[in-house]
């Protein structure tokens, strides 16, 4: 970094005695260093405060060094796309793939409760259609580097994905006093809110489809996304053994002809399945066309027999022409869940990987694709070195 940089470290403290609070000092500012080819911006705090000493503690700040764009009134052309999106958390990762997406800015973002991953994952296919980044927050606390990025995007429309249980009126009426015009989709759970979100994207999306997809479990929602995004149709969230009276309303009230239900019977029953197929009722004697779902006349599943052939058979039915393949974790969703925005948005198929190794299935799904780069979505501690050695191979045996 340079001297500049280093010259603003805040005064190290050694004041506070054990099991003390400790609170982040909110004058200290930090200005941001030009250099000749760019600038570095400080993005943020790691927190706010640390509750109780118990040890020596560090309050560690993010910096970022973005490059001047060309000048002459140009913008800044699309960088190419890097081997690996990641950041010091989750929300910073968010972050690094909204640069990478949007390094000339838009006009909309979403965000999303970073630890609720229903809110993040239903949320992708509309902020894909409406051009937004995607970024995240806590539910009480707006990282401050989340709203520097805001800033640098030039975004004037902010859509919260989920309830006050999700994102806190305290960050919205913070949104709000700073200028933005926020919308909420304001579900009463992850099924209404899914619900809430396939409303928008019906309005200039697909009416025909909708993907149906696990609210129990991340990982075939996340390789969902490129199926959605493909169809400009929502994801629908269901329980395995039963169809939620939210998600029921939905099918019910728009009569989807087609369902695409992501996984096999271990992540949706066969009895969901069934009444997909078979219709329903809401409730009993109500003959009420908003009431009763006459069927899907079309449903089709995608599935494997685990989450990463799974994620292989929704890639080669979504984008099996794509060069670039998006691989992320399927052991943490944390580290996976900025995979469905990144990959719908370069229109390539989600691949699911473990930390150490390459699924057998993944491995062959790649090594038999057209996929001729790779993006890895997190840092080392969710998807290692390794595993981009390992896709890496498997391109260049193809190849040979």
């Amino acid at each position: 970094m340079p001297e500049e940089v280093e010259k603003q470290r805040p005064i190290k403290e050694h004041e506070k005695a054990y099991g003390e609070e400790v609170i982040r000092d909110n004058t200290i500012t930090l200005n941001d260093v030009k250099t000749n080819d760019g600038v570095w911006k400080f993005l943020g705090w790691d927190r706010e405060k640390i509750e109780k000493v118990t040890k020596e503690e560090n309050f560690i700040g993010t910096w970022k060094f973005m490059k001047n764009s060309t000048g002459g009134g140009t913008v800044t052309p699309e960088p190419e796309d890097p081997d690996r999106i990641e950041g010091g958390d989750r929300v910073d990762t968010s972050i690094d793939a909204s640069e990478d997406l949007f390094p000339n800015g838009t006009d909309a973002v979403v965000l999303a409760n970073c630890e609720r991953y229903t809110d993040v994952l239903t949320a992708n296919p509309f902020a894909i259609q409406i051009n937004a980044a995607t970024l995240f927050t806590y539910k009480d606390k707006l990282p401050e580097k989340t709203l520097k990025e805001i800033e640098r995007l030039g975004a004037k429309k902010i859509y919260i994905s989920g309830g006050y249980d999700a994102v806190s009126k305290k960050v919205v009426d913070e949104l709000i006093n700073k200028g933005y015009d926020v919308f909420r989709f304001d579900g009463v759970n992850r099924y209404d809110t899914a619900r809430k979100i396939a409303i928008k994207i019906r309005e200039n999306g697909n009416k025909n489809v909708a993907e149906l997809a696990s609210g129990e479990n991340y990982p075939d929602a996340l390789s969902m996304t490129s199926m959605a995004v493909k169809d400009n149709a929502p994801i629908l969230l269901t329980k395995k053994d039963s169809i939620p009276s939210y998600t029921k309303q939905a099918l019910a009230e728009w009569d989807i002809e087609t369902i695409k239900i992501a996984g096999l019977d271990e992540a949706i029953s066969n009895n969901v399945e069934k009444q997909i197929k078979n219709g329903f009722a809401i409730e009993e004697n109500n003959k009420k066309d908003s009431n009763v779902y006459d069927g899907a006349k079309v449903v089709s599943r995608f599935g494997g027999k685990d989450r990463y052939e799974t994620s292989t058979v929704i890639a080669k039915e979504s984008y099996p022409n794509s060069e670039l393949g998006v691989y992320a974790t399927g052991e943490k969703f944390p580290d996976a869940l900025i995979a469905g925005n990144y990959a719908g948005r370069k229109k390539a198929p989600v691949l699911l990987v473990k930390k150490d190794t390459l699924p057998e299935s993944v491995k062959k799904y790649t090594a038999n694709s057209k996929i001729e780069k790779a993006t890895i979505i997190g840092g080392s501690k969710a998807v290692s070195d390794n595993v981009i050695e390992f896709i890496k191979e498997a391109i260049k045996n193809r190849k040979n």
